[in-house]
C-alpha cells in the first residue's frame, strides 16, 4: 500500500479496470472532519461495481480506523467510490 498525504501530488490511475487510489484517498479526506495524519488504501483492487475495500486511516492522535468503500461506478470517465461503513480498529 501507497501512503499519500494531503500535502503530496496524487496522479489519477490510467487504468479504468483498477480503482483510483487518488479518488479513494481524497474520498476519505474530504469526509473526514479532523484531516487524518494518513490514508493508506491499496493499489490492486478491480473497479467492479458493487465491489467494497477496506482503507486504513490514521488520526493525528494515533488513532487507527478502517475505512470500507464500495465501487459505486467505473467507467473511463471517472469512478463514484462513497464510504459504506468506518470501523475503530
Amino acid at each position: 500500500m501507497k501512503r499519500l498525504r494531503p500535502s503530496q501530488g496524487w496522479s489519477f490511475n490510467n487504468n479504468p479496470d483498477l480503482v483510483s487510489q487518488p479518488i479513494a484517498i481524497a474520498t476519505i479526506y474530504k469526509n473526514d472532519p479532523t484531516t487524518p495524519k494518513s490514508v493508506e488504501c491499496p493499489a490492486d483492487i478491480a473497479a467492479t461495481v458493487g465491489k467494497t475495500f477496506d482503507c486504513h486511516v490514521t488520526s493525528k492522535d494515533g488513532a487507527t480506523d478502517t475505512v470500507t468503500l464500495k465501487v459505486e461506478q467505473a467507467t473511463s470517465s471517472g469512478q463514484v467510490l462513497p464510504i459504506v461503513g468506518v470501523h475503530k480498529d
